[in-house]
């Protein structure tokens, strides 16, 4: 009887150290996935928003591309040379929030 009692509790141990390398390899598992998602997205990039200027009006543009998503109905012409010159060039804004404000600010 002695020896199913040993046997027993080796069995137990023998369970839970599995039970515990197991969600042990889970754990590590889901770590590394994400990493590796973190890692696939530069930090540095996320970028956002362009104004620039688009057929004689303020585009607004996402990331790199070459088509704006929304064109404000206000002409580059009738603003300040600065902005004129800003806009010709680009400038970057980095939130919606920025995007907001700046959108309200060549509107009025």
């Amino acid at each position: 009887m002695t020896h199913l009692k040993i046997y027993r509790s080796i069995l137990a141990g023998v369970c839970l150290l599995v039970i515990i390398a197991v969600i042990a390899a889970f754990h590590y598992n889901q770590t590394q996935l994400s990493q590796k998602s973190q890692e696939s997205i530069p930090q540095s990039t996320q970028v956002s928003y362009f104004l620039r200027e688009y057929d004689g009006k303020i585009g607004v543009f996402q990331g790199e591309t070459t088509l704006p998503f929304e064109i404000l109905d206000v002409y580059v012409s009738n603003l300040p040379s600065v902005d004129q010159m800003e806009l010709r060039s680009g400038i970057e804004i980095l939130t919606k929030e920025e995007l907001s404000a700046k959108i309200e600010d060549y509107g009025s």
